[in-house]
């Protein structure tokens, strides 16, 4: 494998048709350190088909250190759209973060855009059966209160609920509170209806 300088500056210079042999060079190597250069690359790259294959590698990321610091990149991320790019490399790894449920919550509660709302859903959804009950009770409890507090015709309110039933079915799965009946469904189908007409 290259060094890290060597990587960086061939990464500076990657064009389609050798980014595919690079970046699986890097998701063989899955190196912690070369996430924050996954993620520069993704945010000034502007070729589609590149930035496919990184948005894959940080995917499929597999080391813990590695994910850590790209939960880091996208808690320190100031431009909202690229932070939700960078949220969907959470939810499609199989890398199990809940304990960074908390942060996922709040994201959610105080984002101004739907895609974030949309990004932390999908990343609540695939919270492992082995989530901590408490973090899962607190979080249920605050999407819950928040998505009360709202306007009844507020647009996102129905997606709040559908976030605090996705955390129910989490713990119906290990066992709790066995007469849980999923509204999630159509709360979810009321938020894409109402960002399908957003756009």
């Amino acid at each position: 494998m290259k060094s890290l300088p060597n990587l960086h500056q061939e990464l500076e210079r990657i064009r389609p048709e050798n980014a595919k042999e690079l970046l699986v060079q890097i998701a063989e190597q899955g190196s912690a350190q070369t996430v924050p250069i996954l993620v520069e690359l993704l945010r000034k790259n502007q070729d589609a088909q590149i930035n496919t294959q990184v948005l894959s590698v940080l995917s499929s990321l597999r080391q813990v250190e590695a994910m850590e610091i790209l939960v880091t990149c996208i808690k320190n991320e100031q431009d909202v759209v690229f932070r939700s790019i960078l949220l969907t490399a959470i939810w499609a790894n199989t890398f199990s973060l809940s304990h960074h449920l908390p942060y996922w919550i709040a994201l959610a509660v105080s984002a101004q855009d739907s895609q974030t709302i949309l990004e932390c859903f999908s990343i609540l959804e695939s919270l492992p059966v082995h989530t901590d009950a408490r973090l899962l009770a607190d979080g249920m409890a605050q999407l819950n209160d928040y998505a009360t507090s709202l306007a009844e015709k507020h647009p996102w309110r129905s997606m709040y609920f559908a976030m605090a039933d996705a955390l129910q079915e989490i713990r119906q799965a290990q066992g709790e509170n066995p007469d849980w009946e999923a509204g999630k469904a159509e709360d979810l189908k009321d938020f894409i209806d109402f960002q399908n007409n957003e756009a």
